[in-house]
């Protein structure tokens, strides 16, 4: 019902005496108080008038150095690993003193960089809008509330395989070329496979079939298609990007940018998702770690829409771009005026300005 422990006076503690105990005239130093301690006869517990005692007890506690660092570290971190516990410097004089060094080599900037939720955030956004965004051509709805990052900027995606979402309930077709053949969606092409076979191994042929299934966003990833009355998968899966120059050159919804060397990418790995009780593989892509621009980039325009974005990658192969939505910076220190309104041309925030306070306006 009551406890104190090392030197603090004494407190309450949650139970059944929690309103009724009363602590007072609690002195300095040493944890002296007064208890007064309510009649347990009297308790609703005890309405049998069950003979009850309290009893005063004490008890000894200690933790050992690494039991204490790893508290430390749950109060200060979002949880410990073993090697952050067997790395700590227990040669310290105490691991109080220790723990004041540690925090204060968090706060210098110099020390420990700041690795933030928000640019963690930015970098790995996942929602696609380049099909929202419309094509060239303009057979693709346009989205006036959000639209992704151009093509050639920093943190800008782009994917090694040739199907998306997007492309589910729409029809591919299937076109010899040569020993070939060229898949296209909504009249752009997206590779040229050497092999267009069921998971049987027999050949489909040319045509149209409708995509029935969300592809796995991974290279060899799950496609399928109709054939026939059957949903059947492709086997190889969702197939590498490959267009040779002398397909995209005679494609005008294309437009081709040379990317730098696979060393100015980073990784985005797929994310697990569920899928009709089914699990599946989403948004594996390339990402640049840095903006780059050239009179490619400058073609390829500022308005959001870049479907059919084809990038080449020297030594490596090529990849379409998969854009992500643009995330602008909306924080107390640069907050957006307006909602962002001004920074987007020819679309409209999405979300609603809020009351100015003390928070967001001066």
């Amino acid at each position: 019902m009551a406890r104190s422990y090392s030197g603090f006076s004494w407190e309450r503690v949650a139970g059944t005496y929690a309103h009724d105990l009363e602590v007072t005239s609690c002195t300095t130093g040493p944890g002296a108080c007064s208890l007064q301690i309510p009649n347990v006869l009297n308790d609703l517990d005890n309405s049998n008038n069950v003979e009850s005692k309290f009893i005063l007890m004490s008890f000894t506690h200690s933790l050992s150095s690494q039991e204490q660092v790893s508290r430390f570290y749950q109060q200060t971190t979002f949880g410990p690993t073993k090697q952050m516990i067997d790395s700590w410097n227990y040669n310290a004089p105490t691991v109080g003193s220790e723990m004041a060094n540690w925090v204060k080599s968090q706060m210098d900037e110099t020390q420990t960089p700041s690795t933030l939720h928000r640019s963690y955030y930015r970098k790995h956004l996942d929602r696609t809008a380049v099909f929202e965004g419309g094509s060239p051509d303009g057979q693709l709805r346009w989205n006036d509330h959000y639209h992704p990052r151009h093509p050639c900027s920093q943190y800008a995606r782009w994917r090694e395989y040739s199907f998306t979402v997007d492309d589910y309930y729409q029809p591919v077709v299937a076109t010899p070329y040569g020993a070939q053949w060229l898949l296209s969606v909504r009249g752009v092409p997206r590779t040229l496979v050497s092999q267009w076979k069921n998971d049987l191994g027999h050949n489909i042929g040319q045509g149209q079939f409708l995509v029935c299934w969300h592809p796995e966003e991974v290279l060899n990833g799950v496609l399928k298609v109709i054939i026939g009355n059957r949903c059947t998968a492709v086997f190889g899966g969702n197939p590498r990007v490959n267009l040779p120059a002398g397909i995209y050159g005679a494609y005008n919804n294309i437009r081709v940018i040379d990317l730098p060397s696979r060393a100015s990418f980073g990784t985005v790995a797929p994310i697990l998702s569920s899928s009709y009780h089914v699990e599946h593989l989403f948004g594996e892509a390339l990402y640049l770690m840095n903006g780059i621009w050239n009179h490619q980039c400058y073609s390829a325009g500022m308005d959001g829409r870049y479907y059919g974005v084809l990038g080449n990658i020297p030594g490596y192969g090529q990849v379409y771009y998969a854009g992500t939505i643009e995330v602008h910076e909306n924080t107390l220190d640069n907050p957006m005026l307006a909602g962002g309104a001004a920074l987007m041309s020819g679309v409209k925030p999405i979300c609603p300005v809020p009351a100015t306070s003390f928070l967001n306006g001066k």
